[in-house]
Order: structure tokens, then C-alpha cells, then sequence
């Protein structure tokens, strides 16, 4: 009886710790999900401010990194992987070499300034790895896209109300606008420098063709059909802003994806259709856009280059192994400008207008391998995953960088690094879709 007594008692505490283990788990559960639902909000939001304005966006970014910080001790977050693949290894490097720069340096301050421009490459992929969906990693290209869109519209609202007296939209009045005007002073409305801007819209545009190629793949006619329209808005913007390098490069790397894909899939109307339509295109926003043309024709800005370069040649020839530091290469270069009369770079201080070149001023030769390492691991590993969206996207990076230095201004490296950390270390595709991807049917 006693015995049967105790079995009885023991069996009544049991159930008491097992619903408490179940209140526990329940209760974490839930704390589980508050905390992603909050990290999700944080990373839309980043995503969609982007384009927007870069000191919205920069708060959200140091939101972002702030919870993600807290969030990895909270749920013990273990990124020991990541830490092992070339690509974090890489960084790493990248980041030792910027340390370096500032011992180097005899400007301390503009090397740690120059470090703190970086610290988006390096923080952004330990806050998206591996932390979303497929659909949430699309979702956040789409609000990026969004974003792009709507200061695009703002663009075109403050260019029109401001320095066109709000112009009526009648033949007459449309023909006598300065159109040429118009598309200068277009990003100056919105305090975004030209190239930037219309690689932020052009990256849009390759995102926007794809997913639609993509729904009209799977027969989703209608969604293809919104798409579409938002890719021909993107790449009519994209014309109107005027900037050869990147719209040039977009349309070079889209038409070599289609092509590469038609052949994949033995749609040889296809490809033909593209290798007819691709110069017809690109001719007929050549002669539509003043602006555009005008630039083309007078080869505006080359002749900079061009001087730029071979200044920044003879930096690079005296400083070849280690550079001038990141804190020293502007001084360097402007004291070689005035040492060849070239005046308008010491007035202007102007950087050299190639990332590749910008990198070697200032890290040497072995800041420039860093630099190529990085694009071709990520090219290698968008390939290998079969990632068009950043397999297009690197190289239009990677082909502007020649004409801009990309990666020593804010926005160069807010856009890089998002797009990089978001796609790279994140699934695009389902595993039904991988599949698909696989038998070659999407």
C-alpha cells in the first residue's frame, strides 16, 4: 500500500515538472518568435531605407547591429562556420590590411574615418547569415526595390516643381524643355550623385527582370506583367540620369545572362530575339536622351580619367607594396596633381575614379589581390549556387569600379555590402525550386 502510495506521488510530480518543462518551452518559444518578428522588422526596414536616405539608413544600421549582438548572446548564435568559408577569410584579411593602414598612415584620423566607411562589409555578413527564408530574402530585395522607386519618384517631383516651374504636360511645353538640364540636374534634386544613383536603380532593374523572367517561367503571367512595367520604368530612369558606366554594363551583362540562359535551354528564337533587340534598344536610348548622347559624343570626362589615372600610376609606382595608407592617399594624390599642373583635381580633390586603382594607391599591391579575391569569391560562389541576381550584380559592380571608386563612398558601400551579405549567405530558393533550377526548368 505504501509502495503504491509513493508510485502514485512520484507519478503527480511528474506530470507537475512535465507541464512546467512545457510552460518553459512554450514561453521560450514565444520569445523565440518575438525576437526574430523584431529582427525581420529591423532588416525590411534597412532594406527599404537603403535608396531612401542614407542617414535613416545608417540609424537603422546601427539599430540592426545592436540587436543582432544582443540577439546572438541571447539564442547562442554560432557562426563558427562562416569564420571558416574564403569569402569570411578574405575579409578578415581586408580588415587586418585597414588596421595596418592606420599605423602606416601619418593621418591616423582619415584612416580611422576611412575604417569606419568599411565597417558595413564586415558587419553586415555576421548579421544575415544564414538568419532568413528564401521569401524573406526575396521580400527584402523587393522592398529594396520599392525604395528605389519611390526616390526616383521624388526625383522626378523635385526636379519638375523646382527647377522647372512645374512645366504643363502638353506636346508644346514638353518641347521646349531643356531636357538636358532636366537629367543633369536630376540627383543633384535629391542630393545623390549620378553614378550611384543610377547603379542603386540599375541594380532595381536587375532584380525586377529577373524575378519577371522568373513568373513568366512558372506561367504567373500577371506578376510578370507588374514586373515588367517596373523594369521598363528602372531602365528608362536608369537612361534619364545619364550615367554611361553603369547603364552601359547593365545592358552588356543582362543581354550576356539571357543569352548564356537561351542557349542553356535551347531557345534559339529566344536568343536571337535578344541579340536583335539588345543594340536596337541601347541605339534607340542613345538618340532619345539628350543628355546621354551629348556625353557619349563629347566623351565627357574621359580626358579626367585619363589624367587621373596616369597621376595616380606614379603614386602607385612609389608606393607599390604597401600603398600610401588610407589616411595619406588623398594628400599623396593631390600633392602629385600640383606637381603636374593639374589643377582641377587640387581644387576638387578628386579620388582616382577606378576602385581598382583607388585600392592599390592606398593598400598597395596587396590591397588590390584583397580586393579582386573578394569579387571573384563571390562571383565563384553566386555561380556555383546559381545566383543570377548576384552574379549580375557583381559584375556590373565589378565593371563600374573601373570608372568610379565605388568603394570609397557611402553609398558604394552601403549598396555592396547589402546586396552581397543579403544573397550570398542567405537561400534564394526554395529546395523544390533548387530542383526545378537543376532540371533546367526555371
Amino acid at each position: 500500500m505504501q509502495s503504491g502510495s509513493a508510485d502514485q506521488g512520484l507519478s503527480q510530480k511528474s506530470k507537475i515538472l512535465y507541464f512546467r518543462n512545457m510552460l518553459n518551452l512554450n514561453h521560450e518559444h514565444k520569445a523565440v518568435i518575438y525576437w526574430q518578428t523584431a529582427y525581420l522588422t529591423l532588416v525590411y526596414l534597412y532594406a527599404f531605407t537603403l535608396p531612401l536616405s542614407v542617414k535613416i539608413n545608417a540609424v537603422v544600421f546601427i539599430a540592426l547591429a545592436a540587436y543582432w549582438l544582443v540577439y546572438s548572446f541571447r539564442f547562442n548564435f554560432k557562426l563558427k562556420k562562416f569564420f571558416t568559408s574564403p569569402y569570411a577569410k578574405v575579409l578578415a584579411f581586408y580588415l587586418v590590411l585597414l588596421c595596418l593602414s592606420i599605423l602606416v598612415s601619418d593621418n591616423k584620423g582619415n584612416s580611422l574615418k576611412y575604417l569606419t566607411l568599411q565597417t558595413s562589409i564586415f558587419l553586415l555578413p555576421l548579421v544575415f547569415y544564414k538568419k532568413l527564408s528564401p521569401n524573406q530574402t526575396r521580400f527584402c530585395l523587393k522592398l529594396y526595390v520599392l525604395g528605389c522607386i519611390l526616390i526616383s519618384f521624388f526625383a522626378l517631383y523635385k526636379n519638375y516643381t523646382e527647377n522647372f516651374n512645374s512645366f504643363a504636360f502638353t506636346a508644346e511645353s514638353l518641347g521646349q524643355v531643356d531636357w538636358t538640364y532636366f537629367s543633369y540636374m536630376l540627383p543633384i534634386s535629391v542630393k545623390f550623385h549620378a553614378p550611384y544613383f543610377s547603379l542603386y536603380c540599375c541594380t532595381a532593374l536587375i532584380i525586377t527582370f529577373w524575378f519577371c523572367l522568373t513568373h513568366i517561367q512558372k506561367r504567373e503571367f500577371w506578376k510578370a506583367g507588374f514586373l515588367g512595367i517596373a523594369s521598363g520604368y528602372l531602365f528608362a530612369f536608369s537612361g534619364v540620369l545619364a550615367s554611361r558606366s553603369s547603364l552601359a554594363f547593365t545592358i552588356i551583362v543582362l543581354t550576356v545572362a539571357l543569352l548564356v540562359w537561351g542557349l542553356k535551354e535551347r531557345r534559339y528564337v529566344a536568343v536571337l530575339v535578344i541579340l536583335s533587340l539588345a543594340p536596337i534598344l541601347a541605339f534607340y536610348t542613345y538618340k532619345k536622351v539628350p543628355y546621354l548622347k551629348s556625353k557619349l559624343e563629347s566623351s565627357a570626362g574621359l580626358d579626367e580619367r585619363l589624367t587621373l589615372w596616369e597621376n595616380g600610376l606614379e603614386v602607385i609606382k612609389n608606393n607599390l607594396f604597401l600603398g600610401t595608407g588610407t589616411g595619406d592617399t588623398q594628400d599623396t594624390l593631390t600633392n602629385t596633381y600640383k606637381e603636374n599642373g593639374f589643377e582641377n583635381g587640387v581644387k576638387e580633390e578628386l579620388n582616382m575614379h577606378n576602385q581598382y586603382l583607388e585600392t592599390t594607391v592606398g593598400l598597395g599591391i596587396i590591397g588590390l589581390l584583397t580586393l579582386l579575391s573578394m569579387y571573384f569569391l563571390i562571383f565563384r560562389s553566386a555561380f556555383v549556387q546559381k545566383k543570377i541576381i548576384l552574379i549580375c550584380f557583381i559584375s556590373v559592380f565589378s565593371l563600374c569600379s573601373l570608372t568610379e571608386s565605388l568603394l570609397d563612398g557611402r553609398a558604394g558601400v552601403l549598396l555592396f555590402s547589402f546586396i552581397v551579405s543579403l544573397m550570398l549567405l542567405n537561400p534564394m530558393h526554395s529546395e523544390t525550386e533548387s530542383r526545378s533550377i537543376e532540371e533546367g526548368s526555371l
